[in-house]
């Protein structure tokens, strides 16, 4: 495993600008096996295993391709005009003023997805089956930082669709759709119980619904640093699944650990199955299986595995993703480097407690190693993100765990959520403060260019160190 990642990602990244230069490699690994059966070295053994997950990346980026090409083929072909019988394969995308639909359908022996966009506003759920109507449209990139359209083939889809008429067919599974109100009541206990803002943040650091920010809050949370803490990732996901770990305490350590992850999968399918949900519950899954196996849960071990799988079958999200990318960066630098910074942290200051000094250090990382992919994307540096984080960050659990009861005393026992209602939002208003006061503060930002070379070459080297520490073990 320690090999796997670093030689799928290169052999992914030479097949994205040439398809045959990888191939190069499988020669060079049957080379480097035929020197490691006769001179009996470890580091021609070591060689030809590189090599040869260099060329499974390459093929994995070409058959990913490939189906991507005969998807569109199909689209191209196919007359989609006169309206077409399609299932909503995620969670609807609701804007401000259109909704997006990931439409399933099949013709033959061939199914794709389409991202149909749709103005206006009908309250279609994620399993339901609806007919439309409309016309195949080519993604454009709307921002010079931000390939949209490899973005859209990293989610599986080749196009995009104007939605002109829909109506619905046929309701999706009872069991589906009963996960997916639950969602609904939650998030409207949230703006019952809350201020509309603080309501819109919960929704976010609770169920991913970050669209509900306001437009200069989603600005505020971008320049401060701080825009992760909104999306889901396995950050949050790990402290849902860790409060529900800590509430069955009465039950034995195997029990509550797969208690966790069922609610980890519930969790994941009621948030709609998107793939941030998949690739953040992933992980966790397999920390809270570890344990229920009654085997220490190696983090590093776990993400790699994680990362493998992933780009293994959708090479793309590595290229195109931004959500993945530094999901597996940050929690990579964290799971490598929090522990000996919290050393010496505590060396230096050694008035500050543990969970202070765990706090700073995993502020720094976080800070730090998503700095060069967000300059990439976004154009600019948060020069503030360091300190915004470590005003956040101890209170998010706190905030998250009273948004959470204070939607659930709503909805069953609504006399009685005064109180977490008040402290929900003081916690969440604390969050958004930070958030505005950081973004407006002089410098906060400064405007930067970098190369895609540069970003590759800083990161090829944290994953290549990664891979020496996995290798020792």
């Amino acid at each position: 495993m320690a090999l796997a990642v670093p030689g799928l990602l290169l052999g992914v990244f030479l097949a994205n600008f040439s398809e045959a230069l990888p191939f190069f490699f499988l020669p060079a690994g049957a080379l480097s096996l035929m020197f490691a059966y006769f001179y009996r070295e470890t580091i021609y053994a070591f060689f030809a295993l590189f090599f040869i997950f260099v060329f499974a990346g390459a093929m994995a980026f070409s058959l990913y391709k490939s189906k991507m090409d005969l998807k569109t083929q199909i689209l191209q072909e196919a007359n989609l005009s006169n309206g077409f019988v399609a299932k909503i394969a995620r969670e609807p995308d609701k804007r401000t003023d259109k909704t997006f639909l990931t439409l399933e359908f099949c013709m033959e022996d061939t199914c794709t997805i389409l991202r149909g966009k749709y103005y206006g506003y009908k309250n279609f759920e994620f399993g339901d089956s609806v007919k439309v109507c409309g016309k195949i449209i080519e993604p454009e990139n709307f921002d010079e930082h931000f390939n949209y359209k490899g973005f859209l083939l990293s989610q599986a889809y080749s196009k995009e669709f104007l939605i002109k008429k829909i109506e619905l067919v046929k309701e999706g599974r009872a069991f589906l759709r009963a996960l997916y109100k639950l969602k609904q009541y939650i998030i409207a206990a949230l703006y019952d119980g809350l201020s509309f803002n603080s309501a819109s943040l919960a929704s976010g650091i609770l169920l991913g619904e970050k669209q509900a920010l306001l437009p200069e809050y989603k600005e505020a949370f971008k320049k401060s640093g701080l825009m992760h803490i909104v999306v889901l990732s396995g950050y949050n996901i790990g402290i849902v699944a860790s409060f529900i770990f800590w509430i069955f305490f009465f039950l034995n350590r195997r029990l509550r650990a797969l208690i966790s992850v069922l609610i980890i999968i519930l969790f994941v399918l009621m948030v709609g199955s998107s793939l941030p949900a998949l690739r953040a519950g992933s992980m966790g899954a397999l920390a809270f299986l570890a344990i229920a196996l009654r085997r220490e849960a190696d983090a590093l071990y776990l993400l790699y595995l994680t990362a493998f799988f992933f780009i293994l079958f959708n090479p793309f999200l590595a290229l195109y993703d931004p959500g993945f990318q530094m999901s597996f960066l940050v929690t990579l630098a964290i799971i490598l480097f929090a522990n000996p910074l919290q050393e010496k942290i505590l060396a230096y200051f050694n008035f500050l407690n543990s969970y202070f000094a765990e706090l700073l250090s995993s502020s720094l990382l976080a800070s730090v190693f998503v700095s060069p992919i967000l300059i990439y994307y976004t154009g600019y540096l948060s020069l503030i993100g360091v300190v915004a984080n470590l005003l956040v960050l101890f209170v998010l659990p706190f905030a998250m765990l009273f948004a959470f009861l204070s939607a659930l005393f709503e909805v069953f026992l609504p006399a009685f959520n005064l109180a977490f209602a008040f402290i929900a939002e003081l916690l969440l208003g604390y969050i958004l403060a930070i958030s505005k006061w950081a973004a407006g503060l002089p410098l906060a930002t400064v405007n930067l260019q970098i190369a895609s070379w540069t970003v590759f070459i800083f990161y090829a080297g944290l994953i290549i160190y990664a891979s020496r520490v996995l290798w020792k073990k």
